[in-house]
């Protein structure tokens, strides 16, 4: 033994428990604190431990395999993989992957981003497939449509930013807002948006002409039923400007050019001359439901 000031100093052989190292990280909440069922740690940029199941990780992400595998141990002999997302993305996907929770909450757009981007660098499959799923079924898809599209374009959803198209066709150009979503995709993908909206135009223009040519078809006997070269030149400002059936359904304008229908007379006899106004609104249903026919059957966005 060592003496110095009577103080006497353990040899080098001593047995010495191992200290866990100090890093500085914080424990996450549950279910992924240090009570959880682990054997690993994914420990966020912000310094925070998420106690996981290294097994899972490995069977849903190729890319977590080769992640752990490299991965460090820490002083307790638990593998510690460090990721670069914050804890605040990384615990909204490991709910999705624990199937603790449906859906990621599309209303925070910047969290969905951060999810979607999340799931594709790390080819987590089902979690791309539950994104796609909810932004269908979201609210975002009908009442804000911009918004819905520019989520879909930036993960190359080419179905769900189609669906996402034609709601947006609903709504006047300049009634668009910025939403911060549009950062995320380019000029080209909003030229898509607006070449889509001009092949709609040109698919119910040529629906309607046909219709008038054939006197066959519905639309035929709504435009010829409301009568009038005023009506009919208000119905095409319309669905030039917003090609879907509500923009028809909701046109007071159109209101007031029917009024005027009786100035128009192309020769033939209206099928529903004989009609009460009332069938007027009848009419205009029909003409808005083979709109929106007409509109749904446009094909893909252009690549």
């Amino acid at each position: 033994m060592a003496i110095l000031m009577g103080c006497t100093l353990p040899s080098l052989d001593t047995q010495e428990i191992p200290t866990p190292i100090t890093t500085g990280s914080e424990e996450a909440g549950k279910p992924f604190d240090a009570s959880a069922r682990a054997d690993m740690i994914l420990r966020s940029s912000d310094m925070v431990d998420f106690f996981v199941l290294e097994g899972l990780l490995r069977v849903v992400s190729p890319v977590f395999e080769t992640m752990i595998t490299s991965g460090s141990v820490d002083g307790n002999g638990m593998k510690v993989v460090s990721v670069t997302e914050s804890s605040h993305t990384l615990r909204h996907l490991l709910l999705i992957l624990y199937h603790l929770a449906d859906t990621p909450d599309i209303d925070d757009g910047k969290l969905y981003f951060l999810i979607g981007e999340t799931g594709k660098k790390y080819a987590l499959q089902f979690v791309e497939s539950r994104l796609r799923t909810s932004l269908r079924s979201s609210l975002f898809m009908t009442s804000q449509p911009l918004r819905a599209f520019a989520i879909a374009m930036k993960f190359g959803w080419m179905e769900e930013a189609r669906l996402a198209a034609v709601n947006a066709h609903g709504r006047f150009i300049q009634d668009m807002k910025y939403c911060s979503e549009l950062e995320g995709i380019t000029g080209t993908d909003l030229f898509r948006l607006l070449e889509h909206g001009f092949k709609c135009v040109d698919a119910v223009d040529e629906m309607i002409t046909s219709s008038c040519q054939s006197h066959n078809i519905s639309a035929y006997y709504v435009v010829e039923g409301m009568k009038g070269f005023t009506a009919l030149r208000r119905i095409q400002e319309v669905y030039k400007s917003r090609p879907r059936g509500s923009a028809i359904k909701e046109d007071t304008g159109l209101d007031l050019a029917i009024q005027h229908r009786n100035n128009f007379d192309c020769g033939k006899t209206s099928y529903y001359t004989s009609k009460s106004t009332g069938n007027y609104h009848q009419l205009r249903r029909l003409l808005a439901d083979r709109i929106d026919e007409t509109v749904m059957k446009e094909g893909h966005l252009s690549n």
